[in-house]
């Protein structure tokens, strides 16, 4: 027998909805085009530009899903994350390296996640107030969509993963909210998106539990809906248990697949977590430090500051959860389930599932969600109680709203420009992080795509002075001295820097690679076969090193063994253009049959 109808109240369709939806979309795209033609950096270059994995579509069922090796994955798909590695291989296809179509996808779903947030705050404050809560949850969309914390996500083509997953996880629950939740195919439908969301981005998996806190709102208390509802959760705790143990029986693991052997111990990864959930907040009501990479260590901070926010976010979510369970549908419950939603979310990278960084912008995107349907709840409980008053004093709460976006705006424009260079993105996070050592190597390294090797290596220099055991940076240096675009080059530094980082680090494959190229341009042909084979025993997939073995036979005329080099690149794409005319160059030279 189906559960007796929960606390909702059905209303008219409302005719402005669908011009809210409009507006939306209008607003982001417009926001956000002008960055269409910002660079590809950073982890776009490794998982985008470099990837092999994604230029095939013909081979994806077997790229997209595979067991992972720490190895040989830093270059290829994330299998973790297929739905978002498909993504990727079909804006490879349509558009190579070019970064317009990664931008303008990233540009969309985000416009999706304003929309959905628009609905779904719709849904949950018509029980408070019918009359202002399509304007109200339309105003925190708005601000949703312009807040300079979620910019660097959108700008960022790497940052695809969380907002696809937001937006598989906002859809689910604008399905499993709606009018008559208790419907099947609403828990059918949702049950899909969750899954999609998962094969987007891992951290989805708190799916279920948003559920449980919006629903148990929603329907007049914690408690209630537990008792009511209890069964409908079944299903999506159990796509989640399925998947976590999926992940644990295939993958090896539960955390970042990538960065796993250099993640903070948990006890100290999660110690400084309380103050970390702080900074998120106050990146949302000051958006000022933002950075691609924050250099946030557990020993920055003092224990008693550790343990003080800790208490201060377990006394939160204690009072938070008490309301929730026991208060009916009200302002308190409603600000009680936005502190759990920013909460749960963040959970799993903030509490058992240590990463290599401890603050990262683009975890917040989907926890925000809880802050803004907040400030849509502000406005819409404003509006009220104005109205009440005096009808003509709407525009006060309308000014105040539209004030908030244009300083959104204004920020969001300001990291628009920061990104349109790798350059000023590094030089951002080294100045918010003089001590960070990530900035400072990638600084180095954008320097160098500039052609600016003198302020690079000088950069570099400065650096090993009181670090000389950094392999990176040794490699960065000798890429300086190597690039005969550059004012001073030297081989011979070059090639010391070289063996210096292969002796700090051995499984360096850039070192070795590196080192190859440079022994062929001066013509040592052992020593450069020998880096190239080492190269590959590190990264199997590494198309320029079976090019290089081609090229060294080619040139000491050894046809048949260049020949099988070219032919084992192109074994792994065939469309490796530089293989494919070096094998006909070969054909041609040794007056070969051309082979099948």
């Amino acid at each position: 027998m189906p559960p007796s109808k929960p606390h909702l109240r059905q209303s008219r369709p409302d005719s402005s909805a669908a011009w809210g939806v409009l507006a939306l979309v209008a607003i982001t795209l417009l926001v956000f085009a002008r960055s269409w033609s910002n660079p590809l950096i950073y982890d776009d270059l490794l998982k985008i530009v470099e990837n092999q994995d994604i230029r095939r579509l013909d081979l994806l069922s077997t790229t997209l899903i595979y067991p992972y090796d720490a190895l040989a994955s830093t270059w290829r798909n994330d299998p973790s994350r297929p739905l978002t590695y498909l993504i990727y291989a079909l804006c490879y296809h349509w558009a190579a390296s070019s970064p317009w179509l990664y931008h303008l996808v990233n540009s969309l779903l985000h416009a999706g996640c304003g929309v959905l947030i628009f609905r779904l705050g719709g849904k949950l404050l018509r029980p408070l107030w019918p009359q202002h809560a399509t304007s109200a949850s339309w105003c925190g969309a708005l601000l949703f969509v312009l807040a300079p914390i979620h910019a660097g996500t959108v700008l960022y083509a790497y940052g695809l993963s969380d907002i696809l997953a937001a937006v598989f996880v906002l859809a689910a629950l604008n399905v499993l909210l709606g009018p008559e939740p208790w419907k099947g195919w609403r828990l059918l439908l949702g049950s899909v998106f969750f899954v999609f969301a998962l094969a987007a981005k891992q951290s989805a998996v708190v799916l279920p539990l948003l559920y449980i806190l919006l629903l148990g709102w929603q329907t007049g208390g914690g408690m209630n809906a537990l008792q009511r509802y209890g069964g409908r959760y079944g299903p999506l705790l159990a796509i989640a248990a399925a998947y976590l143990f999926a992940r644990w029986s295939y993958f090896g693991q539960m955390g970042d697949l990538e960065a796993f052997d250099q993640a903070f111990p948990r006890g100290a990864y999660a110690s400084v977590q309380g103050v970390v959930l702080g900074r998120y907040l106050l990146f949302n009501l000051l958006p000022m430090g933002l950075s691609i990479d924050h250099y946030v260590r557990p020993e920055d901070y003092s224990i008693l500051a550790r343990v003080a926010a800790w208490g201060g976010w377990t006394v939160a979510v204690g009072a938070s959860l008490w309301v929730w369970a026991r208060r009916g549908v009200g302002a308190w419950s409603f600000i009680a389930a936005s502190i759990l939603v920013f909460v749960v979310v963040l959970a799993p990278t903030s509490t058992v599932f240590p990463t290599v960084d401890c603050l990262v912008e683009r975890r917040v995107y989907l926890a925000n969600v809880g802050w803004y349907l907040l400030l849509g709840a502000g406005l819409a409980s404003w509006l009220t109680r104005l109205k009440q008053r005096q009808p003509m004093a709407n525009l006060t709460p309308v000014a105040v709203t539209g004030c908030i976006a244009s300083l959104l705006l204004a920020g969001t424009l300001q990291r628009q420009r920061v990104y349109q260079s790798p350059v000023s993105v590094w030089q951002e996070a080294l100045s918010a992080y003089p001590e960070n050592i990530r900035a400072r190597i990638n600084l180095a390294t954008a320097l160098l795509d500039d052609h600016r090797c003198d302020e690079a290596a000088a950069l570099l220099l400065s650096f090993l002075a009181q670090h000389p055991e950094h392999a990176p940076a040794h490699v960065k240096l000798a890429m300086a001295y190597q690039d005969k675009a550059c004012p001073h080059p030297d081989q011979a530094l070059a090639y010391g820097e070289y063996q210096k980082a292969i002796a700090l680090a051995p499984r360096d494959v850039v070192a070795v690679f590196n080192a190859a190229v440079l022994m062929t341009e001066q013509e040592r042909w052992a020593e450069a076969e020998v880096l190239y084979e080492q190269a590959l025993r590190l990264q199997p997939k590494l198309l320029y090193a079976y090019q290089g073995l081609g090229e060294i036979a080619l040139r000491q005329q050894q046809w048949l063994k260049a020949q099988e080099a070219f032919r084992a690149a192109l074994r792994i794409d065939p469309s490796f253009q530089p293989a494919l005319v070096q094998l006909e160059s070969v054909q041609k030279a040794a007056s070969l049959r051309p082979l099948p």
